[in-house]
Order: C-alpha cells, then structure tokens, then sequence
C-alpha cells in the first residue's frame, strides 16, 4: 500500500490505451481548428459587413447634409419670396397712373385692372 509501483484506478495501462488517447488528442485538435476556422470566417463577415455599413451611414450623412443645405436654401428663398410678396402688395397703388378715370395703366405692363 502507497508504493510507487502500484497503478492507482483510471491509469493507462495498455499500448492500446496510449494510442486511443492519441487518437481523441487528434480529433481534438481538428475539431478545434475546424471551430477556429469558422470562427474567422464568420469574424471576417462580420467585418465586411461593418465596413459596408460604415460607407454607407457616411454616404447617408453626407445626402442629409446635402438635403439640409437644400432646405435651408429653399427656406431663404420662401421668406424672400414671402418678402416681395409684401412689398409688392402696396407697391402696385404706387405704380399705376390714371388715365381719364376709367383705365388704369401701370408701369409694369403686366398690372393692368380698370377702375
């Protein structure tokens, strides 16, 4: 009892053992770079996708800016408009001569109205 040559339970004992752990030791390893392999297969897509989403928020970023720049120009435009539009409304009194009370002729050949 507790001499060095005893074999204690579950030690290998056999040629045959030694190989069958080898074996398992083998298919271990493949297995092993099978799932390595496939996990940088799915790293490398998911990366590739990262990138093409990456271009385009950048591509939507800059239509955003685009469409901004556009609306922020469309708005000046709008209140210029709205602008003229004032000033127009009295400015036509101004501009129109009469002519024997009955036709009114203005500067602008386009305003034309009777009286």
């Amino acid at each position: 009892s507790g001499a060095k040559g005893s074999s204690p339970e579950g030690q290998i004992k056999t040629q045959a053992d030694i190989e069958a752990l080898q074996t398992e030791i083998k298919e271990a390893e493949r297995d092993y770079a099978e799932e390595k392999k496939k996990y940088k297969q799915l790293i490398s897509n998911q990366e590739n996708k990262v990138k093409d989403l990456s271009l385009q928020l950048e591509r939507l970023n800059l239509e955003l800016k685009q469409k901004d720049q556009e609306s922020r120009v469309n708005a000046l435009k709008i209140n210029e408009l709205k602008r003229q539009l004032r000033l127009n409304a009295t400015k036509p009194a101004q501009d129109q001569i009469l002519v024997k009370g009955t036709k009114t002729i203005a500067k602008d050949p386009r305003i034309m109205m009777n009286v």
